[in-house]
């Protein structure tokens, strides 16, 4: 059998390979290319084309892989896709417009399998040679998360949100943008974008300053403020030509990025937040860590703060989420009252514990009362401190 680590390696065996891919059953080709659930992020994997034979001057026999230079993977030239295009954004109240149907999730990259020999689309068991079941998207996961909390500073200033789409790594056997072309343009050419609305109903319509080009990860820097506070979400998009924040929204080639589900986040003002700051450091032989708490209150008025509980945290590797470790400890430190846009420290405590040298440590601080909105982070715990010789 010719499967691998999710690839199908030539020569094709049917039904084994497709068989251990997919659970297809039976030796009927026809039934295997169209109920098969093919990865449609996989380079290589049946298309539409008007030929019984992809393999002719295009395979490597030598090496058991396609040439760099195999061109019958890209159909014509959207690599299996259909791709709905439009030449300028419209309106976002417009149904049939590029704006309306990217924020209501129409518009997604349709993989259309081969429909056969009344269509001039024969089957060919060969197009699945090399294909790669575990292919991500082209544009990938995105810096924000759905759900996320974005503060912004005090009034009268501007935060930068950064929005960070990741590409794939691996163009041998997963699709990138550079593989897609529109009207003989590469998508390296293009502008990726970002359509963002409030559920207040007003919206941002951004792209990235460069092209996408060929790297593997693509920013979108949007301005927020004050006034943008509230619920929002987005999804990306492709445009031939840049798009400033505010500037005017040129006639150009307008797609989607291939993703119809939108991200939400929240967007809060920063003078609503308690800044807690915690840091620690072993101690008396690693068997108890002495940790120091400090607030910073951002009302214009003081607060009154019950409670702060301090956790203890382990990881088992140093590159782990902190936030999905273990708590191996707590301390709650008593109430106090914090000036306006003032400071509190508290005077160090500590928590018992003895260290494991085989994990990793973190400190963090929470509100004991739930109805705070806070902004918090996490420490590692620093080393004991050497004694003086």
């Amino acid at each position: 059998m010719s499967v691998s680590n999710g690839i199908i390696n030539a020569p094709v065996q049917m039904p084994a390979d497709l068989a251990a891919m997919f659970g297809v059953a039976g030796t009927d080709l026809a039934t295997a290319i169209t109920n098969a659930a093919i990865n449609k992020w996989a380079k290589y994997k049946p298309v539409r084309l008007n030929s019984k034979d992809t393999v002719s001057g295009q395979w490597n026999a030598s090496q058991n892989k396609w040439r760099s230079d195999a061109y019958w993977w890209k159909g014509d030239g959207k690599c299996g896709f259909t791709i709905d295009t439009f030449s300028d954004a419209g309106s976002i109240s417009n149904a049939n417009s590029f704006l309306f149907k990217l924020k209501n999730g129409q518009l997604p990259w349709t993989y259309g399998k081969p429909r056969g020999g009344s269509y001039n689309e024969p089957y060919r068991l060969q197009d699945f040679a090399r294909y790669w079941n575990n292919a991500v998207p082209a544009v990938g996961e995105c810096g924000v998360v759905d759900g996320q909390i974005v503060w912004v500073e005090r009034t009268g200033s501007s935060t930068i949100l950064q929005i960070d789409y990741d590409t794939p790594a691996d163009d041998e056997l997963n699709l990138t943008l550079r593989d897609f072309a529109i009207n003989g343009t590469s998508l390296t050419q293009y502008y990726l974008g970002m359509l963002l609305w409030r559920s207040s109903g007003n919206y941002l319509f951004v792209t990235s300053s460069s092209r996408v080009g060929t790297g593997t990860s693509i920013s979108i820097d949007v301005e927020i403020g004050y006034s943008d506070t509230g619920e929002w979400s987005m999804v990306p998009f492709l445009c031939s030509s840049p798009i400033s924040q505010g500037g005017s929204i040129p006639s150009a080639t307008y797609l989607s990025a291939g993703i119809t589900t939108p991200i939400s986040f929240t967007i809060k003002p920063s003078s609503q937040t308690l800044e807690i700051f915690v840091s620690a450091a072993w101690a008396n032989n690693n068997s108890r860590v002495e940790c120091y708490v400090s607030l910073f209150n951002n009302l214009s008025s003081s607060r009154y703060i019950s409670g702060i509980t301090i956790y203890l945290i382990s990881c088992t590797t140093a590159s782990q989420d902190p936030s999905t470790g273990s708590t191996v400890a707590t301390t709650t430190l008593g109430s106090c009252t914090v000036a306006a846009g003032g400071q509190y420290d508290y005077s160090m405590t500590y928590i018992t514990s003895s260290r494991n040298q085989a994990l990793y440590y973190w400190i963090t601080a929470r509100p004991t009362d739930s109805s705070i909105v806070f902004s918090n982070s996490y420490q590692q715990v620093e080393d004991e401190d050497a004694p003086l010789e």
